[in-house]
């Protein structure tokens, strides 16, 4: 689990940081928080079903 959350606060950090260097509108900051927020939870969706593949073999084997 560290890894994701270290993942997702230096990925915010980096945006925030091209954010203010880039001087985006009130939009832009919300339609980009938008996407992103999709795009980290169909990532996260994804390695929760590894993780959960993964945990029942691990199981079975036991």
């Amino acid at each position: 689990m560290l890894p994701i959350v270290a993942g997702f606060l230096l990925s915010a950090g980096f945006i925030g940081t091209m954010g203010m260097l880039r001087f985006f509108s009130r939009q832009e900051w919300l339609e980009f928080s938008r996407f992103f927020l999709m795009d980290y939870s169909i990532y996260l969706l994804g390695w929760l079903v590894i993780a959960s593949l993964i945990y029942r073999r691990i199981e079975k084997w036991r």
